[in-house]
């Protein structure tokens, strides 16, 4: 630490670093009291000062000139200052080649590449999932101890927990200890559960947004000291960029998925629902017919047969409205009218617009959350997703929805939460019109479209006691 030290003086006064003034502090105590003060280019006032400053007094200061322990530790010194230097390039520039195929991998060869630098017995590339209120270790070094760790879920960190890794999180400023069994904010899952001695952690971001954390941690005492923070600080900046495109790559082998599966699908729903609705026409001019003749009789059974049947054959326009509307969207033909709307009191007018009678229904707006989408048709989205969860929900259980944004791993997104709380749900995981309670027809479908002819996603969450939760989540542009 003092040869470290007097380098820094050195430097900053545009000196160098000489032989006598790196053995100064490095064969201090040694048995030679040899006292050179301008044989290396320091004079005797300057190395006087750089002593006082540091500490040290000159007449116990002992060094090797020339020969000895002293000057070979000096060597020895510079050796090792060059072989890191060299292993922090090498390391960053491996960190650029690796290909972003897909995060998980991406990340994981990352830490790899970073653990045997340091010394580390696990690095973890932690970033916050806002679904769960998590940090989650999406990359994680192939040691024994991270595998350890993901045995006894401590790659998965709730923020409510605290500690000192969502401290760095929330915060952005670093940690670093080498006994981190006696501070009480380190969880104890990793200085009990892994042996963990010390730590370093470092905010990482992405274009500008603090995404999660680039943890370090070790079995051993005092194994990380500043340099390792600087070390994993520019590691985290990579780390940054590769998330960034292997994010980029992701939405694009997931866009390619989700449109080679519509090429065939969409054409085929689409003329099928054409050529079913050229066939309503004179059905619906025949039941008329059928109606009028009924009433001139008198026959009001007739009369009431015929009133049900134009109910349903409005309802199968409209479901072949809906395929129409699907195959537009899915062939990307549908035109969509975007402007800026704030996203809470479009909400509040498709729970008004909802018909009477059908539950009790809680909006709750965290924030004022503007988009720019098409109103009408995301507004038709959110219509049948409440729609579908006051069928699921029992009768005095209220649907509450929550409007709110976030920042994920992939960007700003604005959020809907539609969420009924019956305690009997069972659990299932779809956005494709199908529910704990049956299918649900095309209102999930064509409201999946929407969401995603947006650039946005719908999910759904159900689980045993817990009810299930609609999430809509549409990207927040220029963010």
């Amino acid at each position: 630490m003092i040869v470290n030290r007097l380098s820094e003086i050195m430097d900053s006064r545009g000196m160098g670093v000489s032989a006598l003034a790196r053995g100064a502090c490095v064969a201090r105590g040694t048995a030679h009291k040899l006292y050179h003060g301008r044989s290396e280019g320091i004079g005797l006032d300057v190395l006087d000062r750089v002593c006082s400053f540091l500490g040290v007094q000159v007449g116990d200061v002992f060094v090797y000139v020339t020969e000895g322990s002293g000057a070979q530790e000096i060597k020895e010194a510079r050796n090792e200052e060059h072989r890191a230097r060299n292993l922090l390039l090498d390391t960053l520039e491996a960190l650029l080649d690796i290909e972003a195929t897909e995060l998980k991998g991406a990340l994981d060869r990352a830490t790899d590449l970073v653990t045997e630098p340091i010394g580390a017995g696990m690095v973890d590339a932690c970033l916050y999932d806002p679904a769960t209120d998590t940090l989650v270790a999406i990359g994680a070094s192939g040691t024994p101890m991270a595998r350890h760790q993901v045995e006894i879920g401590m790659d998965r960190l709730p923020i409510l927990n605290g500690g000192r890794t969502v401290e760095v999180y929330r915060t952005g400023e670093p940690f670093l200890t080498g006994c981190a069994e006696r501070d009480l904010q380190v969880l104890t899952g990793f200085t009990d559960g892994l042996s963990v001695r010390s730590v370093a952690v470092v905010p990482m971001e992405t274009a500008g947004v603090r995404r999660g954390v680039l943890q370090a941690m070790s079995a051993q005492s005092d194994a990380f000291t500043n340099d390792e923070i600087e070390f994993l600080q520019a590691v985290a900046r990579w780390i940054g960029m590769l998330v960034h495109r292997a994010e980029l790559v992701d939405r694009l082998t997931r866009e390619a998925v989700v449109e080679a599966r519509r090429v065939g699908a969409d054409g085929i729903v689409a003329a099928l629902a054409h050529d079913l609705g050229s066939h309503l026409s004179p059905l619906g001019s025949r039941i008329d017919g059928i109606r009028t003749r009924a009433k001139l009789q008198g026959r009001r059974e007739d009369v009431d047969d015929v009133e049900a049947a134009s109910v349903e054959l409005g309802r199968l326009r409209g479901l072949l409205a809906d395929l129409l509307e699907l195959g537009r969207l899915g062939a990307q033909t549908a035109a969509l009218r975007r402007r800026e709307v704030e996203l809470g009191a479009l909400v509040k007018n498709a729970v008004d617009a909802a018909p009477a009678g059908n539950g009790e229904v809680r909006v709750r707006v965290a924030e004022e959350v503007t988009v720019r989408v098409d109103p009408g048709r995301v507004g038709r989205a959110v219509a049948e997703v409440l729609a579908e969860a006051l069928r699921s929900s029992p009768d005095l259980i209220p649907v509450v929805i929550e409007v709110a944004s976030l920042s994920a791993y992939d960007g700003r997104w604005a959020e809907i939460v539609v969420r009924e709380e019956s305690p009997g749900a069972t659990a299932t995981e779809s956005a494709s019109g199908e529910t704990s309670q049956g299918s649900g027809g095309l209102g999930l479908f064509v409201a999946r479209a929407v969401v995603e002819a947006h650039g946005g996603t719908l999910t759904v969450e159900s689980a045993a006691r817990e009810g299930t939760s609609f999430r809509l989540r549409l990207p927040m542009e220029g963010e």
